[in-house]
């Protein structure tokens, strides 16, 4: 049995645009600069700080793709 896991995700402008607040803990992948936002359930998106941007280096753009590669 396999099991999909899907982060709500959007462009940057669409994420701009509609504003949402993220439940507590629920991550919003950001399409446009592969960074993630996490929710606290009360402050929209555009006041919440990115963060799991991954790791840094030479062949790492440190996106989510990045992230789950490296499994940091």
């Amino acid at each position: 049995m396999s099991t999909r896991i899907q982060l709500r995700r959007d462009t940057s402008a669409n994420w701009a645009t509609n504003n949402p607040v993220l439940a507590n803990g629920e991550p919003g992948y950001d399409t446009t600069t592969g960074k993630i936002k996490i929710g606290d359930g009360t402050t929209a998106w555009s006041s919440l700080a990115y963060t799991l941007t991954g790791p840094q280096g030479p062949h790492m753009d440190g996106g989510l793709h990045s992230f789950l590669l490296m499994g940091a």
